[in-house]
């Protein structure tokens, strides 16, 4: 029988519309005995690693998650859910290996869903913010059970559902306390010492090893336990796998395995170093000190791998896609094997009839040609070259396309998908973000989509529009001459009207003309007359019929209906001690806004009645994003939190965040570093996410509330291998 720590059910390879399969390794820069040291973006220890259904996933040192990739190994997560920075201890798969859970310092509980390339936050279990020191997973994503152990060795078990995680009774630590609990007078696992190993066959029946050589057996899900075990050991046990009931592996800090048969417990010395981590099912792996990786079981061979770190966690493919890896300290991962999966992403390159087009692309990643595509040339990995004339050429690539070019030919005679999607050739590949000169030396404090281009608005009450021929002035001193400043932005669907908000109450609805300068401006200011400083707008509705919310300086929130020829207000003020910050409207009667000490309020009723949805933890929440039923809120930490119904989880994107935008599963940020960086967890990610940084204009139009030459930009994407500079 296949444990679940070696992930007994298998879901395939993630592969994109064409299926391109892939045999490849990662540059090694050491071998040894058939095994490779490769890189890692990380000098931080590794301390576990599990298979998901894209490849092997480690976990370590100040939060970092890693997947491998076909080409490398890449950050999906580099502070932890929280953004706490505590290390992660320990990893496993749900039975689909759709789910990759892990847990660790703080309390940190949490996983990354591979398939829709998410990282979700479930910290501090039963509110026990310890340290978890192993986890054990049973049953397919969404609908699986966890278990997990930590350092005092309490024990909780979780069944996930649509809404979260539903955790049941922390066992405590003590005798009297487990029976005036549950009622029954048996050992809880770990007795109170430190319990690192844990590992759970079915939904009910599970192990739990400690460091004063114990194991402990349940057979109810976690409500009562039996010591089974070592008698006699004398040692600390740090890992165990379990095929079911009476059969067990326990590793051992004196470089023995326990091998349990029935009632019975065999040592078997496997070598001299601490056995830190074990694993069986089709096949019996462990390893530990000194760099050593061990297999067998009755017979054991010891293989010494090209590092002499030492090797935490080890994982193996029962189907042979994906090389055996073992991780350990200073971000050390060694493998054996290559790389044999189906690559996440497809893009297909499509010529006229008559014309011959050649072309050229380079990936982040790795990229190879379809089986039945000829004529074409893969060089370094990551680059192909190609010509088509009435065919098409189909490649697979993992990573995002960095770069591509029509080397001889007319571009108009190509026609490029990128995973069942037309991408435009002359913009594939090119960087997003350019230098633009702008007509005006004002700072530019917000950006909204308006019909036949974006609308800017800024200092003085100045608005710029992008046009055909560039960005040109709309009005310098706002729309009535004053020259009060315009602080935020908010289009309706499709751009057919713009609202704008600044100081001294200012609110106006700008109507876009043919041309750039030849708009209309509606003023509706000082809403319920309030003369106050309007900081914050949002919109939902197609102009004509929009709905409108505005944030004063009192922190009230009004929400309105346009009427044509003028807005019904409802104001309310959220139930919050702290500014208001930011709002965004849903639909004619819901709105979210969020605020500066981090709390994020929601109203379904007009703002008769609000509700907290995310209470105040200190961190300044600057802007909000809905995109359906998820919400995004930037803050000036650099993080950004995602709320997906019942869960928030917060990302660390870098510098002092200003605004976010979301649609369509991606969301963007931007703030104050300077440079641009892109974050992607989805299906070529926070599965992978990849982080980039470029150059950003040395003058924008993007939102940033504020004047600022520079901006900073993050993107949380369900594409990796989407292009996201």
């Amino acid at each position: 029988m296949v444990t679940r720590r070696a992930l007994l059910k298998t879901m395939g390879s993630a592969a994109g519309a064409g299926g391109v399969a892939v045999t490849t390794n990662i540059p090694a820069s050491r071998e040894k005995n058939g095994w490779r040291r490769v890189r890692t973006p990380t000098q931080s220890p590794l301390y576990d690693a599990a298979l998901s259904a894209v490849g092997p996933v480690a976990v370590g040192g100040s939060g970092v998650v890693l997947l491998r990739r076909p080409g490398e190994w890449l950050a999906v997560l580099e502070h932890g859910p929280a953004v706490s920075g505590a290390d992660l201890l320990g990893a496993a798969a749900t039975d689909d290996r759709r789910r990759v859970w892990f847990c660790g310092g703080g309390g940190a509980v949490g996983y990354v869903d591979v398939a829709r390339e998410e990282v979700v936050d479930h910290s501090a279990p039963g509110g026990k913010t310890s340290s978890w020191e192993g986890v054990s997973v049973v049953g397919d994503a969404g609908n699986e059970r966890v278990f997990l152990v930590n350092g005092s060795g309490e024990f909780v078990a979780g069944d996930a559902t649509g809404s979260g995680v539903n955790w049941h009774d922390v066992v405590p630590t003590d005798a009297e306390a487990v029976h005036e609990t549950h009622g029954v007078d048996v050992l809880e696992p770990g007795g109170g010492s430190s319990a690192l190993g844990i590992d759970f066959s079915s939904t009910e029946h599970g192990l739990v090893c400690d460091t004063t050589s114990h194991v402990y057996e349940t057979d109810d899900a976690g409500t009562s336990w039996e010591t089974v075990g070592v008698e006699g050991a004398s040692v600390g046990l740090l890992d165990v796998a379990t095929a079911g009931r009476g059969s067990a592996l326990v590793a051992g800090d004196d470089g023995t395995i326990f091998r349990r048969d029935a009632d019975n417990w065999t040592p078997v010395p496997v070598g001299e170093d601490a056995i830190h981590t074990v694993r069986t099912g089709s096949r019996t792996m462990a390893a530990g000190g000194a760099g050593r990786v061990y297999e067998g079981d009755d017979g054991w061979t010891t293989t010494a791998t090209p590092t002499s770190a030492t090797l935490h966690g080890v994982v193996y493919d029962p189907e042979g896609n994906y090389p055996d890896t073992a991780v350990g300290g200073s971000g050390t991962v060694v493998e054996h094997g290559a790389y044999e999966g189906e690559l996440p992403h497809t893009i297909e390159i499509t010529g006229s009839d008559g014309a011959t087009t050649y072309y050229r692309f380079r990936v982040t990643d790795r990229v190879a040609a379809s089986d039945d595509t000829g004529s074409v040339e893969v060089s370094d990995g990551d680059t192909a070259s190609g010509l088509v004339g009435d065919d098409t050429d189909t490649f697979g690539f993992s990573g995002s396309i960095a770069s591509f070019a029509v080397t001889a030919g007319d571009p108009a005679d190509l026609t490029v998908t990128v995973d069942g999607e037309e991408r435009d050739v002359y913009t594939l590949g090119a960087p997003s973000w350019t230098t633009v000169d702008s007509p005006v030396g004002n700072g530019l404090h917000d950006v909204a989509h308006a019909r036949d281009g974006p609308l800017a608005v800024g200092e003085s009450g100045v608005l710029v529009q992008r046009g055909d021929d560039g960005w040109v002035v709309v009005a310098k001193d706002g729309p009535a001459g004053a020259g009060r400043d315009l602080l935020a932005a908010a289009g309706t669907d499709g751009g057919g009207a713009v609202w704008v908000v600044g100081v001294s109450g200012a609110l106006v609805r700008y109507t876009p003309g043919r041309g750039a300068r030849d708009g209309d401006f509606d003023e509706f200011d000082h809403p319920e007359h309030r003369a106050g400083t309007l900081r914050a707008v949002g919109v939902v509705g197609s102009a004509g019929s929009e709905h409108v919310a505005v944030v004063d300086g009192s922190d009230e929130v009004f929400l309105g209906a346009f009427r044509g020829d003028g807005v019904d207000w409802n104001g309310s003020r959220p139930p919050t001690g702290a500014d208001v910050t930011d709002v965004t409207l849903v639909s004619s009667r819901t709105a979210s806004c969020v605020t500066s000490d981090g709390g994020v309020f929601y109203t379904r009723d007009r703002g008769t009645s609000w509700t907290r949805v995310r209470d105040a933890d200190d961190t300044a929440l600057t802007s909000l994003a809905a995109d359906g039923d998820r919400v995004h809120a930037a803050g000036a930490d650099g993080t950004v939190a995602r709320y997906d119904g019942s869960t928030w989880t917060r990302r660390y994107a870098g510098g002092s965040l200003h605004d976010v935008a979301a649609r369509d599963g991606t969301a963007v940020a931007v703030g104050e570093s300077g440079a641009s960086t892109a974050d992607s967890t989805g299906s070529g990610a926070e599965t992978g996410r990849r982080r980039r940084t470029a150059s950003t204009p040395s003058r924008s139009a993007a939102a940033t509330h504020r004047p600022s030459s520079s901006v900073a930009v993050a993107r949380f994407s369900k594409d990796v291998g989407r292009s996201s500079e």
